[in-house]
């Protein structure tokens, strides 16, 4: 099949597909606000949610964050190791600066919420993100995630935000998974390609097994990301 946009079936749709959604951003050399990308709850408390986003989502705010300019050593990013600085700066900023914040639908209202604190995973492109929610003192619903396999043929879903400037507008795609990689030397994870185009501000977000009515429990399967490794 041919990607195609999805059209939510009623607003609740819409609340329910952007409620679970993370809106990644932060202030950049000039002290403006930046959207950087879009993540998801995986695990939520009164006072704590983890997320995930894309870890090239996490590096782009550092990079172009003023506290990070002034401490910042050179270097190129890359695999973990004795030498590699620049990833533990960024863990560093993250707990020690406001920059990096985070946008959550809940209702109808919108929220804006610090990450104190990320686990990146490299060569994997994926970041945890443990986000300080205890102004809103109770849970908030978070993604199931299936992490049965998947194979060539099978139908699944992309719902982001497309960005354009500090504007989000929220889509939805349906696609079809067009390759599948085995596990890796470095990663014991499948890696899948799909037909459906991604735009800014997508990086981070779900993908989800298909539904004909695109209604109920949407079973996470992975997420946007990058491939860093060889």
């Amino acid at each position: 099949m041919a990607w195609k946009l999805l059209h939510f079936p009623n607003e609740k749709e819409v609340l329910s597909s952007s409620e679970n959604l993370i809106t990644v951003h932060s202030t950049d050399l000039k002290g403006d606000f930046v959207i950087l990308g879009t993540g998801f709850p995986i695990v939520s408390s009164s006072t704590s949610i983890l997320a995930i986003t894309a870890l090239h989502v996490i590096e782009e705010g550092y990079k172009k964050s003023l506290q990070a300019s002034r401490t910042a050593k050179r270097g190129v990013m890359g695999f973990p190791g004795p030498s590699n600085l620049l990833y533990e700066q960024i863990g560093g900023w993250v707990r020690n600066t406001n920059d990096l914040k985070c946008s959550i639908t809940i209702g109808k209202s919108i929220y804006v919420f610090n990450i104190t604190g990320v686990c990146l995973r490299p060569p994997l492109d994926i970041a945890f993100m443990i986000i300080d929610a205890s102004s809103i003192g109770e849970p908030i619903p978070v993604f199931a995630i299936n992490s049965n396999p998947l194979t060539i043929g099978e139908n699944v879903v992309v719902t982001s935000f497309v960005t354009s400037g500090n504007k989000r507008t929220l889509i939805g795609k349906v696609g079809e998974i067009t390759a599948k990689s085995s596990t890796s030397r470095l990663v014991r994870a499948p890696h899948y390609a799909t037909n459906i185009p991604i735009e800014k501000g997508a990086s981070g977000g779900p993908v989800f097994r298909f539904q004909e009515n695109f209604s109920g429990d949407k079973q996470v399967i992975g997420m946007i990301s990058s491939d860093f490794s060889q």
